[in-house]
């Protein structure tokens, strides 16, 4: 199915608006960063964190405050069903499980808890998780570059990679300011977003080498971005619709667990789908602007 048949929205046009806007929320997602930092969760952090069962539900606050009379409580809160509660403590040692459900249990006398699974990280492996999450997503884009490279030109890979660099630090500044937990899995759902993003690019670039052609008919580089950006235009939305239908429900439905991954998801589609049309495209324009300027200069 198509819609947006026969449109020509002149995109290139608002491209110094968007470089503001892209600017400005990547400004203060870097600010809000190193002003605040990120919720890291007890896999970055170390810690024990701790399944629990109660028979049956009960309230997050009374939880907390127990085991916030011992213990450095780093995160409560409730997954799967009212009854299921994730503790994570900063302490990390063998003494912990035990002593937290003893705690647990003298104070829901009517209410008895039993732990369904442990898992601890220490500091050390949390430093070294970090490392491999930032390794990981550099190794990523080093990778999409010289792909983008082979398949098209290293400018254009370079392009892609400043659309994606754009899509991850403003969902980081939204993990930021929703003090979302950033856990290994909001570094998978980092990952998701990018091959989401560069995905949607290639579709765009693909059809703008497609039209490279129209340039000996009069078109400009612009013209023919534009015209490549319009054609795509209905398949670009509706994957993008289709996607965040799915992600919505997660993020409503998922649980308290799921949803910082939803979240990043939510998040990196919505600015993906507006990077690929405003940020990745327009950069292939001052490239080409660039040459353009070389070439009078000769």
């Amino acid at each position: 199915m198509e819609f947006l048949v026969n449109k020509n929205y002149a995109f290139v046009a608002l491209r110094s608006k968007a470089y503001l806007v892209s600017g400005s929320l990547i400004i203060l997602s870097l600010l809000l960063f190193f002003v605040m930092d990120l919720n890291y969760g007890v896999d970055f952090v170390g810690g024990t964190s701790l399944e629990v069962k109660f028979k049956d539900p009960v309230e997050l606050e009374k939880v907390r405050t127990v085991v916030s009379s011992k213990f450095g409580a780093d995160r409560i809160q409730n997954f799967g069903s009212p009854n299921d509660v994730l503790i994570h403590v900063i302490e990390q040692n063998d003494k912990v499980a035990g002593e937290v459900l003893n705690l647990l249990n003298a104070n829901f006398a009517t209410n008895q808890a039993e732990i369904r699974s442990v898992s601890q990280v220490g500091p050390k492996i949390g430093e070294e998780l970090k490392s491999s999450a930032v390794w990981a997503t550099l190794w990523g884009l080093f990778f999409i570059v010289v792909y983008l490279a082979i398949r098209f030109h290293w400018k254009w890979g370079l392009a892609a990679v400043v659309a994606l660099s754009h899509d991850v630090l403003i969902t980081l500044g939204v993990f930021v300011v929703l003090r979302l937990e950033f856990s290994l899995g909001a570094v998978a759902a980092f990952l998701t977003i990018v091959g989401y993003s560069v995905n949607d690019t290639i579709v765009v670039f693909d059809r703008i080498r497609e039209n490279l052609r129209l340039l000996k008919r009069g078109l400009t580089f612009e013209q023919v971005v534009d015209k490549s950006i319009n054609e795509t235009l209905s398949r670009t939305i509706m994957t993008s619709l289709m996607t965040l239908l799915s992600v919505i429900v997660l993020l409503l439905l998922g649980g308290e667990v799921i949803r910082p991954f939803a979240w990043a998801l939510l998040t990196g589609i919505l600015v993906g789908t507006y990077s690929s049309v405003f940020v990745a495209s327009p950069v292939l324009i001052e490239w080409q602007a660039g040459e353009d300027l070389k070439a009078k200069a000769k």
